[in-house]
């Protein structure tokens, strides 16, 4: 029994040994393209620091993102929860039918978020438009495990929109209705997908006593796309997402990015890179300007956005001859003074639920 117990420790030891020189000698990466995110730095000593407790909590974010084998591991940490019946990994819930779906919990910052929108509304002499989207937890709320807790969406939309002073487009019905029908957001991502965005738009048509364009070519331009609930999981026995857009014939548009024009809404490097998602307007940028050279009706719209709106754009450069896109996180220009200097009387706030809580541009909104 005792020399059991000395090849155990012996095993052990070596383990440790084996991974802290794997940890000394192994090149550090900057960025996960897994995760799509930066890594967290080698934290710099200074006694404030350590006092406060916070060299420390650098210390060990620093440990677990540059942990040897650290995907591999996340992987066989999944695994073993499945097996166990553990159906929560990295507060991702895993559902049913290859979903990975993330608890929602309560706006606790409505308020702010919604003093800033009504703060902007009062400098306009027309009505803002706000749309605030569900995310797949709620409306996928079927595919939950039986255990799972999650916030009504539905509730806090209400919530929010009974404080603005704004215009509010309901899109939840429309899209808890057409869940069996379309598949509305990604499985392993927590972006809607374009059919649930085409369901918005024409929610939003509807709302706004517009025409909506239902004449596309629907086009999959990826089915490889693992996306960033999947990075929190990496569980490997799940099949990829596609991605599919909605294409008019002959398009013709000049897109005008802060560095860059080019005349298409996508950015096809992006389908050879694990963030494909970004495929649709380039990812992330301070301002874009579409024009659809096909329209006359001069026609022009602001969307005030988060990512979400990114394969929303793609149907409304169809009623808008016009389109401007900010990023409120990144776009540190006054946005009313935009709008007056453009001469712009269409304002749309397109969010998701589960991101504006904690989005620090929409607050510096003025």
């Amino acid at each position: 029994m005792k020399n059991i117990e000395k090849i155990f420790a012996l095993i052990i030891s070596g383990i440790i040994l084996f991974l802290s020189v794997f940890f000394f000698i192994n090149e550090k990466k900057v960025f996960s393209e897994n995760e799509n995110r930066y890594l967290a730095k080698t934290p710099k000593y200074n006694f404030e620091a350590l006092k406060s407790g916070r060299y420390m909590t650098q210390i060990e974010n620093y440990l677990i993102d540059h942990f040897p084998l650290r995907d591999y591991m996340v992987s066989l940490k999944t695994n073993t929860y499945k097996i166990v019946g553990i159906r929560e990994v990295n507060n991702i819930y895993l559902g049913s039918d290859g979903y990975l779906l993330e608890e929602f919990k309560e706006l606790t910052n409505i308020d702010k978020i919604v003093s800033t929108i009504n703060k902007l509304q009062e400098k306009l002499d027309f009505k803002l438009d706000v749309m605030l989207v569900p995310t797949s937890t709620d409306i996928n709320s079927d595919k939950l495990p039986k255990y799972a807790i999650n916030k009504s969406e539905k509730e806090e939309i209400n919530k929010f929109y009974n404080l603005l002073n704004t215009n509010k487009i309901n899109v939840y019905d429309s899209l808890y209705n057409n869940k069996d029908k379309y598949q509305l957001y990604y499985k392993l991502d927590h972006h809607w997908t374009s059919f649930g965005a085409y369901v918005a738009y024409l929610n939003y048509c509807e709302y706004k006593n517009i025409t909506p364009i239902t004449d596309y070519n629907i086009k999959e331009v990826s089915n490889s796309f693992y996306g960033t609930f999947y990075s929190k999981t990496n569980d490997y026995s799940l099949k990829a997402d596609s991605i599919n857009i909605f294409e008019v014939d002959n398009p013709d548009y000049t897109v005008v990015y802060e560095d860059k024009t080019v005349n298409s809404l996508y950015a096809t490097e992006y389908l050879d890179k694990k963030d494909k998602y970004s495929y649709f307007l380039d990812n992330n940028h301070s301002l874009i300007t579409i024009t659809n050279n096909n329209l006359d009706n001069n026609q022009k719209i602001l969307i005030i956005k988060d990512s979400y709106a990114n394969s929303f754009v793609p149907f409304i450069v169809n009623n808008y001859k016009y389109v401007y896109v900010i990023d409120p996180r990144y776009y540190k220009s006054e946005i009313s003074s935009f709008i007056k200097d453009n001469e712009i009387s269409n304002v749309l706030f397109l969010y998701n639920v589960g991101t504006i809580n904690n989005d620090l541009g929409i607050v510096s909104v003025k």
